[in-house]
């Protein structure tokens, strides 16, 4: 007979599950190593026959029986901290046996064995009352010091094992925090695996996976249609754009052209209207020279400044009607361009207030689907934690059935690794304050005392004179 540290009920030599809570004799039969950051294996043992395996002395007295028992009894009362956990790597889905029986998960440097699943519950690891041996040997503080330079060597190492445990402790968190995420989509994935082999789990646990598989279903179908709507809208917002702008090329064309004719036209009129400015200055300086001639007698030639003055006159408004026919072209085409340039502007302006309007519908859809894709996220989050709830059921009843026997394996696999995790971070939290806060204490004043002693004689030499 031995003993189940699970309900602590005692187990018939042979059995294979606990007749108290169901637990699985060989699921425990693991083969780990021991220390922090090697690399993780899990010997399977043979389900028939399981070997010994050498380990380390066990943190718990053997239960009662234990000591005459042997093969699968052994397993019952193996040292659940045997392990090395810091290289684990989840299984990422149903993966068939080898051709071993066992499953074999790769990770960085080394793998991870686990014997093929058997028809028993789901194996839970026993959780051992005492982790201070385990974490004192993690640790590797030694012993409190004895003397006070064994102090400042007991504080200095503390200090850096401390620092270096508290990286690991950070590190195998983030795993532990994967290794959930697999168990638990294994688990789903079982339950998936299930209800296609047509074995069902009864009861209100199986209810509520339905409806939450069905409310994931809804949020994501609401989701795409939501999302098809918002490619409409913003497709009949372009098209709007276009009907906008679609003219604007056309005008900005026209524009061109009446711009080159403004400019051109401008140039002649500027040339006319100097041409006329000349002849009047003509007109008034002949006026001013044949005042002069006709004051001083000289009427002959103040009579050939007055016929210079009428031709000078006659070219001056013929200047004058040719500069006024120019000027109204001139008028006529800026008329023609400024139209344009308003209706280019008008479509422009058009343009930007529908591009506008884009934008901010998109930033708006943008946040939607943000807040949709949330939605759907958490219904999906449900219904993989209620399907995983749903496994463990299925693997508690119906781990064993062949159908089932793969998915169950992997699952199995996924939760241990988790287990194992979950224990080694307890022993590195254990074995952080496992050290003589007395000694630590007293290498520190015993530092500060030295430095302090070593200034005072830098002082009384004159060293910061």
């Amino acid at each position: 007979m031995s003993r189940c540290p699970q309900c602590k009920r005692e187990v018939p030599t042979g059995a294979e599950t606990c007749p108290g809570c169901g637990r699985a004799a060989g699921a425990l039969a693991l083969g780990i190593g021991i220390g922090i950051g090697g690399d993780l294996v899990l010997e399977g043992l043979d389900a028939a026959h399981p070997a010994p395996r050498a380990k380390p002395a066990p943190l718990v007295s053997p239960a009662p029986g234990a000591a005459e028992a042997s093969g699968e009894d052994a397993a019952w009362e193996m040292d659940p901290f045997d392990h090395d956990v810091s290289q684990v790597q989840m299984p990422s889905g149903p993966a068939a046996p080898s051709a071993g029986g066992a499953l074999e998960l790769d990770s960085s440097g080394g793998s991870l064995e686990i014997a093929a699943p058997r028809a028993a519950p789901l194996p839970l690891a026993p959780s051992p009352p005492d982790l201070s041996a385990r974490a004192a040997e993690v640790a590797g503080f030694g012993p409190a010091p004895g003397g006070l330079v064994e102090a400042v060597r007991y504080a200095l190492k503390v200090r850096a094992r401390r620092a270096e445990m508290g990286a690991e402790l950070a590190r195998l968190s983030s795993v532990r925090r994967d290794a959930e995420k697999n168990a638990t989509e294994m688990l789903a994935s079982l339950a998936q695996a299930a209800k296609d082999a047509g074995i069902s789990a009864e009861g209100e646990v199986a209810s509520q996976a339905a409806s939450a598989e069905a409310r994931a279903e809804e949020e994501a179908r609401a989701m795409a249609s939501r999302t098809d709507e918002q490619k409409k809208q913003l497709s009949a917002i372009d098209r709007e754009m276009q009907l906008a702008t679609r003219d604007v090329p056309a005008l900005q064309a026209d524009e061109a052209t009446l711009a080159k004719s403004y400019a051109e036209q401008s140039e002649k009129l500027r040339r006319i209207e100097a041409r006329l400015k000349r002849a009047e200055i003509e007109i008034r300086s002949r006026r001013q020279i044949a005042a002069q001639k006709a004051a001083a007698g000289e009427g002959a030639e103040s009579s050939r400044l007055e016929a210079e003055i009428r031709t000078y006159e006659a070219d001056r408004d013929a200047r004058a009607a040719e500069a006024k026919l120019e000027r109204d072209r001139t008028e006529g085409i800026e008329r023609e361009l400024s139209a344009i340039r308003r209706r280019i502007a008008q479509a422009l302006g058009k343009g930007s207030l529908v591009e506008d309007e884009r934008r901010a519908r998109e930033s708006r859809f943008q946040h939607e689907r943000l807040e949709q894709r949330k939605r759907v996220a958490a219904a999906s989050l449900d219904a993989t934690d209620r399907l995983a709830e749903v496994g463990r059921r299925i693997l508690a009843r119906h781990g064993g059935e062949e159908a089932l026997s793969e998915a169950a394996g992997t699952a199995r696999a996924a939760i241990t690794a988790r287990e194992l995790l979950e224990r080694e971070i307890e022993v590195l939290k254990v074995a952080m304050e496992s050290h003589s806060a007395e000694g630590v204490k007293t290498g520190w004043m015993v530092m500060g005392g030295a430095a302090a002693v070593i200034v005072l004689g830098l002082v009384a030499l004159g060293v910061f004179g």
